[in-house]
């Protein structure tokens, strides 16, 4: 650009004048690298969180999986508990009937002679 005419007076108001708009320019520079560091934190703040988020689920996860493996294993505790107590009845049933002088309980034939003991 040339500027004729205008002598020393107006190169100092020329660069008054680019003096400005470069300090106007570094404010907004200033301002967008402001704004830019605030949400490069945000960002990093959320995949925090996510990955926290995710620990806490997979945390979770295990402890309902273990509890579902104690629960199953309890039932079948208690499953094979009901079918030894019936078994004791039954058993005891079949006693009884004995002790009372029957040579026979449910059609079936009992024998009189002693059960061998097993270990």
């Amino acid at each position: 650009m040339v500027f004729k005419g205008r002598g020393k007076s107006g190169f100092i108001s020329i660069k008054a004048s680019l003096d400005d708009k470069l300090v106007s320019l570094n404010d907004d520079t200033t301002e967008s690298q402001y704004r830019l560091s605030i949400l490069k934190n945000e960002c990093k703040a959320m995949k925090l969180q996510v990955y926290m988020h995710q620990k806490e689920m997979a945390h979770m996860e295990a402890e309902v999986k273990s509890a579902h493996c104690h629960t199953v294993e309890q039932r079948q505790l208690e499953i094979n508990l009901v079918k030894e107590q019936q078994e004791l009845l039954c058993l005891k049933y079949v006693l009884a009937k004995l002790e009372a002088g029957k040579d026979s309980v449910g059609g079936m034939e009992l024998s009189t002679a002693e059960p061998s003991s097993q270990d």
